[in-house]
């Protein structure tokens, strides 16, 4: 839904943008956020029946599009950068009161606080080598 809102197929920006070192390949990003979202999903629902708040959860949800909406409808990198950079502190904090109401749940959203840390080098790399 978020790539079909805000990207075409005759789009190159992105395709034009030079990489830093470890951008994965385009076919890399389809398995990944399905794993990241089914182990995210199961996480917020061991929390949820434990009626823990989901605010975070939510938040970080609503980050995570904008940043997409940023970066790839807008083109807007620095904007784009300062939203994961604030997701990923929201992510963490998650991650951290995830795993106080459940341990499980916690590390079930370990591998997207890697996954966030790791789009904010890309975000940040990409900015600074074509200079947006």
């Amino acid at each position: 839904m978020v790539a079909a809102s805000t990207m075409h197929p005759a789009d190159t920006w992105y395709a034009g943008l030079h990489k830093p070192p470890g951008t994965p390949p385009p076919w890399v990003f389809g398995p990944v956020w399905t794993v990241l979202y089914v182990l995210m999903g199961y996480a917020a629902y061991r929390v949820w029946v434990r009626g823990s708040n989901m605010s975070l959860f939510i938040l970080q949800l609503g980050l995570n599009y904008a940043w997409t909406y940023l970066f790839f409808g807008r083109h807007d990198v620095r904007a784009a950068c300062w939203d994961v950079l604030i997701l990923l502190a929201c992510v963490a904090f998650m991650t951290y009161s995830f795993g106080r109401t459940d341990p499980l749940a916690g590390y079930l959203v370990m591998p997207y606080l890697a996954w966030t840390a790791y789009a904010a080098y890309l975000t940040l790399a990409l900015r600074q080598a074509n200079g947006l």
